[in-house]
């Protein structure tokens, strides 16, 4: 490394360079990728722990901006689902806010409320329960596994009780 290199005052050494934020001499392990940083041997100018608490800080200072949340859930939806949230919620709109399968009512936002999907293909169905889902999820979808169960209810039951019989 030539000394021009180090006329920038952030790098300080061929393995070292200073944040930004904090003023503290590390490691370049010690800091994100950032390709657009030329400059700064294509490291952030914060190190990683000083990003990490400023996203944190930006995170806690916005949290109840309604705005942000609905960019960050959003955000979710798209990564997760591959739609946006105004599909999203237009489709749980169509289902009355229903889950498909025992119609209990569903929240629009919260861990009640699953988009259920085709394992195998990734296909979008509808939005279950968090009970309809995990049912489906411990049956792993299978159709037969599934009328076997309700076999073995059918036969164990009798009137919506258990038939006196069929224990040992």
């Amino acid at each position: 490394m030539s000394n021009n290199q180090f006329n920038n005052p952030q790098i300080v050494s061929e393995t070292h360079k200073s944040c930004s934020l904090c003023q503290s001499l590390k490691p370049f392990s010690e800091f994100h990728r950032d390709k657009k940083n030329v400059k700064g041997n294509g490291l952030c100018f914060y190190c990683k722990e000083c990003a990490n608490q400023k996203i944190r800080d930006w995170h806690n200072n916005n949290k109840d901006n309604p705005d942000y949340t609905k960019k960050k859930r959003d955000s979710r939806i798209r990564h997760v689902y591959g739609i946006d949230l105004e599909t999203y919620q237009n489709k749980l709109l169509s289902q009355q806010c229903r889950c498909a399968i025992c119609k209990i009512d569903l929240p629009m936002s919260g861990g009640f409320t699953h988009l259920d999907h085709d394992h195998l293909t990734g296909k979008l169905r509808d939005f279950l329960c968090t009970n309809c889902n995990r049912g489906l999820g411990h049956f792993q979808d299978n159709k037969d596994v599934l009328m076997a169960a309700i076999n073995y209810l059918q036969a164990h039951t009798e009137n919506g009780t258990q038939k006196e019989d069929t224990f040992l």
